[in-house]
């Protein structure tokens, strides 16, 4: 095959001349075998560099990782300009994604210019280093090492740089990039699943992404992909799927409906029957139900089967809850009180909650639900608590309920704690106290009037208009479950002054 300079230009100089034809012939043999020779695909890659960043899991061939790695490829050939993958933790997405895709890449595009971001700078840091790790590699520079040389004065854990001027840089959430522009930008993971009911957190590392991360693409021709677990239904993924220009690979555990996935190089097809395992060699249909015992249906759904919101919509379903008659021996029991001083139709409720601890779960006894004003609630309180003793009084450490606090200290000998939500918004605490109602702990009175309409306002919830229940309900649960057993409750005749 004769090739000329034209179809892929070389010009080797040396004092302003060209070098002799015999150093030419060899240089334009060795591009004529690069045009002549297959690219190596990227699965093929994966296969070959797999042991390097993963010497002690060996590779399991999947359709999934086949998959991605056809739409990378597609990214890689200008077909797809904006690509979201979502998947479950642990499926081999970064290693697939943030590091060997862009190892592969630059084999045939070594000027390419790479960002990276994801939730914590270690996490990134550690893509990086396996980056490195491939690149360095005896196996990589015996195929490609004439081509991909990292330069010595820009090799650095969290940035590095090739001879043909392509880098790497890795940055985190809130990290600083000024001045640093890529052809490809690559998102995983931009908010920590720990975290991901903050609201705050989320509506940080989406921020962080719209002003900060999307402007650091060099040209209209650069790409940008994002892979990550479902965590909220307004997390990142959430927040670009309305955006009509994304290509969306959604890869649930389990199939819930029958679906086609087409790959976009090859044209193969994928069809899943509902119920189908993504990755059976990973986890059976036993170890995904163990899974789902342990984090609770609401956070299985977002992060295995990429679906936030439930078919139910709520965080707390009107089928959990379990109803009483007769209340068994008592261990312990605190009245929980959110407060609220503003008596107008629109403002919030003050909720009383009074639940007991049995050795089966937890026991709602009596709710509280009325709008007061301060010198009402304040007398309230402690004539509830003279009503129903407990072992404690928990009120919320802020607004209202720290005046509270400090007069009933000041006033009365009630054993008041001061609860203290910390960073934690209310979605947070709503979603570690749900488990407990899932898991059938909960119980309420079955002839109590309220406890019909209490259902219903925590199944709507985060969408209702007045969530004290909640409140009351998400601290009285955390604030039990994260205090060692106390002794059998013995009722004690006593009177509030």
């Amino acid at each position: 095959m004769t090739v000329s300079a034209p179809k892929r230009h070389v010009e080797v100089q040396k004092g302003g001349y060209l070098q002799s034809d015999h150093v030419r012939a060899k240089i334009y043999s060795r591009v004529a075998k690069q045009l002549v020779t297959p690219r190596m695909t990227l699965r093929e890659f994966v296969r070959g560099a797999w042991n390097i960043v993963e010497p002690a899991r060996a590779f399991i061939p999947a359709w999934h990782i086949d998959a991605i790695a056809e739409h990378l490829e597609a990214v890689d050939a200008g077909q797809i300009k904006r690509l979201l993958i979502n998947i479950p933790p642990r499926y081999g997405k970064s290693t697939l994604v943030s590091v060997l895709w862009p190892t592969w890449s630059w084999t045939e595009r070594p000027w390419s210019r790479w960002v990276f971001c994801s939730y914590a700078s270690g996490l990134s840091v550690k893509h990086s280093r396996d980056r490195r790790l491939v690149i360095e590699s005896d196996w990589y520079s015996k195929q490609w090492g004439a081509r991909v040389r990292l330069a010595d004065d820009q090799n650095q854990k969290a940035e590095f740089q090739n001879t043909a001027r392509g880098h790497m840089i890795a940055t985190s959430v809130g990290g600083t990039i000024t001045g640093k522009g890529c052809t490809r930008l690559v998102i995983d993971d931009l908010i920590n699943p720990f975290s991901a009911e903050s609201k705050a957190e989320r509506e940080s590392a989406v921020e962080f992404y719209r002003t900060t991360l999307s402007t650091r693409l060099d040209d209209e021709s650069a790409a940008i992909v994002a892979i990550e677990q479902r965590t909220h239904r307004s997390d990142l993924s959430g927040s670009v799927l309305q955006d009509k220009e994304w290509t969306h690979l959604r890869l649930p555990a389990v199939a819930e409906k029958a679906e086609r996935i087409v790959f976009p190089v090859s044209g193969r097809v994928i069809d899943r029957e509902p119920g189908d395992l993504l990755w059976p060699a990973r986890h059976d249909a036993q170890a995904l139900e163990k899974q789902k015992v342990r984090m609770g249906s609401r956070a299985f759904n977002a992060q295995f089967q990429q679906a936030p919101v439930s078919e139910e919509g709520s965080m707390f379903k009107r089928a959990w809850w379990r109803f009483y008659n007769e209340l068994p021996r008592v261990r312990r029991r605190f009245w929980c009180w959110d407060t609220a001083v503003k008596t107008n139709d629109k403002n919030d409720f003050t909720v009383g909650m009074l639940i007991a601890e049995c050795a089966d779960g937890y026991y709602i006894e009596r709710l509280v639900k009325e709008r007061m004003e301060y010198p009402e609630l304040k007398r309230a309180v402690p004539m509830y608590f003279r009503s129903n003793k407990a072992d404690g009084v928990v009120i919320e450490d802020k607004s209202s309920g720290q005046q509270l606090i400090q007069d009933l200290r000041r006033d009365s000998t009630i054993p008041l704690i001061a609860y203290d939500p910390g960073g934690n918004d209310k979605i947070l605490r709503a979603s570690i106290a749900s488990p407990k109602v899932e898991a059938g702990k909960v119980f309420l009175p079955q002839a109590a009037s309220w406890a019909a309409d209490f259902i219903e306002t925590m199944a709507a919830f985060p969408d209702v208009e007045h969530d004290d229940e909640v409140d009351a309900f998400t601290m009285g649960i955390i604030h039990m479950t994260s205090r060692p057993t106390a002794s059998v409750y013995v009722h004690e005749a006593e009177d509030e002054e």
